[in-house]
């Protein structure tokens, strides 16, 4: 019987044989760490875009609120000039009442000619100016 000791020896194609099954060996282990990773990438690639729905969904929401918020912001703001002119409006017939309590009564207005027509406080300082005047008399 014939025993080979070292087949590459007296076949020399295995030699190449093995290289080429040493060659599909490697190319099999890349070829499976690839597919691994891009079964990774993909499942990322799925979690980024739910991501970015998720922030688009909130963005939107968060805009809504926004146009909202400033829609009730320029009611408040229309509804307080209206508070204003109102406002203006009582204390200049209470300054007129008041003027007119004091002519009344014959007791000069020089009190309330220190007060601006304009401020605020008008209609109550006329008040109370026409109050200590009359209190006087």
């Amino acid at each position: 019987m014939f025993l080979l000791n070292d087949p590459c020896q007296t076949f020399p194609f295995f030699k190449d044989l093995r290289g080429v099954i040493s060659s599909l060996e490697a190319f099999a282990s890349q070829f499976t760490s690839l597919e691994a990773d891009k079964i990774r990438l993909q499942e990322e690639a799925k979690s980024s875009s739910s991501k970015l729905d998720s922030a688009i969904k909130k963005a939107a929401i968060a805009r809504q609120e926004v146009d909202s918020l400033k829609e009730e912001l320029n009611k408040l703001k229309e509804r307080l000039k209206e508070e204003e002119a109102r406002t203006a409006e009582k204390d200049e017939l209470l300054r007129q009442s008041a003027l007119a309590l004091l002519e009344a009564a014959d007791i000069p207005a020089t009190a309330l000619d220190k007060v601006p027509s304009n401020s605020p406080a008008n209609g109550v300082s006329t008040v109370l100016a026409a109050h200590q005047l009359t209190d006087g008399v």
